[in-house]
């Protein structure tokens, strides 16, 4: 558990840097009250991913979670964050940032929301260590959205460094218990959402006409992802790594006895109307991808004894079932 430090504050010590002399600058930062939607303002906020070089000289309000800060002499250094996208921040003692100004910034929790003005300035040497490499943000505004706690139940860092390096370097990783009694938080790493697909749909003569519907479906939604997500897939990647998903078009389809000899070829002993347990399964794909070179498959005609009352069976092999699952 991190302890409280000099960069970790309360609302009412922030408040007490702010009152402690007279600030020309007092109206440019501060904690702002409770939203609750009393006005529409017609600022836009832009989001970290367009701060790009084409916005140099711009001025612009961002919202964002404070990722680290620093102070360094009349400066303060933030990295604000959004989803995988992070930007450097300066907040530099001059005309529209003050002294105490500086040191608000500094001492501002991290994980808290600000609403930040600056202008967009084009660097002279790239910043490896945020996603906008050649662009930083100089800060003339900066208030506190949501103040968050000092002392925080996990270190995002922490939440998304992959087990197998947290292993190899002794360093402390989040286990999920810890993660599902902290949702809120764990949540803002770059990564563990995913998006469901439910479809309900009547077939007129046969199953597979649902079967081929759901397959016709995912293979354009594999293909989306790979053509206009990489940026998702790598940040993805980083904490899990994996190898790119392969399928194939048509989707394979097997019937379950061909799963059956497959495993029985690789040494699995299992009776005609055994379910296939999680380990099986598994190995399953793997010998799947061995042979077929696809991550993604269909099993149909699973045994009617391992479904479920209401499966139709199927009328030429009453040991059968009209039932299928999707692997990936």
């Amino acid at each position: 558990m991190p302890s409280a430090s000099a960069s970790r504050k309360s609302q009412e010590e922030l408040r007490e840097i702010m009152d402690a002399a007279e600030d020309y600058a007092k109206e440019r930062y501060g904690i702002s009250s409770m939203i609750q939607s009393q006005e529409k303002p017609e600022q836009v906020l832009v989001r970290i991913r367009d701060l790009t070089k084409q916005k140099a000289d711009e001025v612009v309000w961002v919202r964002a979670r404070v990722h680290t800060s620093r102070a360094k002499g009349k400066q303060c250094f933030l990295v604000l964050r959004q989803q995988q996208f992070n930007v450097h921040a300066l907040v530099a003692v001059g005309d529209h940032a003050s002294k105490q100004m500086v040191k608000f910034a500094a001492n501002i929790n991290k994980e808290s929301i600000l609403d930040v003005e600056g202008v967009v300035r084009k660097v002279n040497q790239k910043i490896g260590s945020c996603a906008q490499q050649y662009v930083e943000l100089h800060v003339q505004k900066v208030h506190v959205i949501s103040l968050a706690e000092p002392r925080l139940p996990l270190q995002l860092d922490d939440a998304v460094r992959p087990e197998a390096e947290g292993e190899e370097e002794g360093r402390d990783t989040v286990n999920q218990d810890t993660r599902s009694d902290n949702r809120v938080i764990d949540l803002r790493t770059s990564t563990p959402e995913f998006v469901g697909l439910d479809i309900e749909m009547a077939f007129n003569y046969h199953y597979h006409e649902v079967m081929e519907e759901i397959a016709d479906t995912m293979v354009p939604i594999f293909k989306g992802l790979q053509e206009r997500f990489q940026t998702e897939i790598q940040t993805v990647n980083k904490q899990f790594p994996c190898e790119p998903f392969k399928f194939l078009e048509p989707t394979l389809r097997l019937e379950y006895c061909e799963a059956l000899a497959m495993l029985r070829e690789a040494g699995v002993e299992m009776g005609d109307e055994d379910d296939l347990s999680t380990p099986n399964e598994k190995l399953l794909g793997h010998l799947v991808k061995e042979k077929y070179d696809t991550d993604f498959y269909i099993l149909d005609k699973y045994p009617l004894a391992v479904r479920p009352f209401y499966t139709m069976p199927d009328p030429r092999n009453p040991k059968q079932s009209n039932s299928y699952d999707m692997f990936m």
